[in-house]
């Protein structure tokens, strides 16, 4: 459940442990009434009419999930909203594009992703070759000059690979694509 929108008239919204409890008073017995549990894990959004009651408590422990509150009138008009501390993926983000603009770390990053494209392009024509019973010999492609900084390697000998999605070129060794040596990514 992304977004949990609530909108009807006099609901209540406590936190009961890791979830949001949204309850409704029914008259005729004057008590409330547990109409939802919705777990924080599972929530991205939410939004809420100007009559829901929402207690601090439960502000306090969706703002602390991360989770943004926004808040409308009846009309449909947009009145506020609650958003959480400041996101560190936004940061860490911006630091992956500020180190793109470094050319020590942009050059040989764009070799290692064309060598693991070639790579991988490779691997794709050898098993269409293979599924259409070809017999003929498999000689590697000759690389053009300076396409790459090391040769591809062959086919064979590696762990088998093949049919295998996400095998990555080694190459590109496991080594974040974005972030510098050191850098977490976390702010």
């Amino acid at each position: 459940m992304p977004t949990a929108i609530i909108n009807q008239p006099d609901l209540s919204v406590r936190l009961s442990g890791e979830r949001l409890e949204v309850f409704c008073r029914r008259p005729e017995t004057g008590r409330d009434e547990s109409l939802r549990e919705i777990p924080l894990r599972d929530l991205d959004r939410l939004i809420l009419s100007e009559s829901v009651h929402m207690t601090a408590p439960a502000l306090a422990a969706v703002l602390r999930a991360g989770i943004p509150i926004q808040f409308f009138s009846w009309a449909g008009r947009f009145l506020g909203n609650f958003l959480p501390a400041q996101n560190h993926h936004g940061l860490a983000r911006l630091r992956q594009y500020q180190r793109t603009l470094d050319p020590a770390f942009s050059l040989p990053m764009a070799g290692r992703l064309v060598t693991a494209k070639l790579y991988n392009q490779r691997r794709v024509l050898q098993r269409l070759h293979a599924s259409r019973g070809g017999s003929g010999p498999q000689t590697p492609p000759t690389p053009s000059s300076g396409a790459s900084q090391s040769p591809v390697p062959p086919a064979g000998g590696q762990r088998r690979r093949r049919g295998r999605p996400g095998a990555r070129h080694p190459a590109m060794d496991g080594r974040p694509v974005c972030l510098g040596e050191g850098e977490s990514g976390r702010g």
